[in-house]
């Protein structure tokens, strides 16, 4: 081989071992939310989610922007160890708030059966269930 084209291999290795070794130093925090019956009144929004059911507080539901409707996730709760099984049917977080790692919105119910509901954020962990 060409001492350019090993080179170039040493730097490209080099460089995907700096993005890697990054990514573990700083992990991005998923976070997650909960919304409420009343907070879609006050936004003024139909009290549908996205895929046609009415939202109800009670409901085991989650909004994503990630899964597709119906699909079945348990969302645990890193500073409780408590679990909950929601499906989705609705559309986010706010994009803003998912950039920064906010990746689901629980129903109010599904949010208080993992934490306290005045945290409001909580760091999570995920998985597909069905």
């Amino acid at each position: 081989m060409k001492p350019g084209i090993i080179a170039l291999i040493v730097i490209a290795l080099m460089m995907l071992w700096a993005i890697y070794t990054q990514d573990i130093a700083h992990p991005q925090e998923l976070t997650a939310s909960w919304y409420s019956e009343e907070s879609c009144r006050r936004e003024g929004t139909s009290g549908r989610c996205a895929d046609g059911s009415i939202f109800r507080d009670e409901n085991k539901t989650a909004a994503s922007w990630d899964h597709t409707f119906g699909t079945k996730l348990k969302v645990t709760c890193l500073t409780t160890g408590k679990s909950v099984i929601v499906e989705i049917r609705d559309r986010g977080p706010n994009k803003k708030l998912y950039k920064r790692g906010r990746v689901l919105d629980l129903s109010k119910s599904s949010f208080a059966e993992i934490a306290d509901l005045k945290v409001g954020v909580i760091p999570i962990r995920y998985e597909v269930v069905e």
